[in-house]
């Protein structure tokens, strides 16, 4: 959790597991509950990042980014496409 915590409070883009995380919990008041939940320590993050709990939550899509993600290098798409244009 607090690998997690620092990472957030860094300002640094999202790495591709969070971003795929953020998205899926758009609209998902009952998922969004329980993410904020972690965050307080109410719900156990173990069984929060449990396989087939992150399976349930980002879907297999998100499973898919992810991997995609990381095979690109990790980075969020605008922060690949900022450094190619040499912004």
């Amino acid at each position: 959790m607090y690998e997690f915590t620092a990472q957030l409070a860094s300002f640094q883009p999202p790495r591709v597991e969070e971003q795929v995380l953020f998205a899926s919990l758009q609209g998902r008041q009952a998922e969004i509950d329980r993410f904020l939940g972690v965050m307080t320590g109410s719900e156990p993050l173990r069984d929060y990042l449990a396989p087939g709990n992150l399976a349930r939550v980002i879907g297999v899509r998100g499973m898919a980014s992810i991997l995609l993600g990381r095979l690109r290098g990790g980075r969020p798409r605008a922060a690949r496409d900022g450094a190619l244009a040499g912004a």
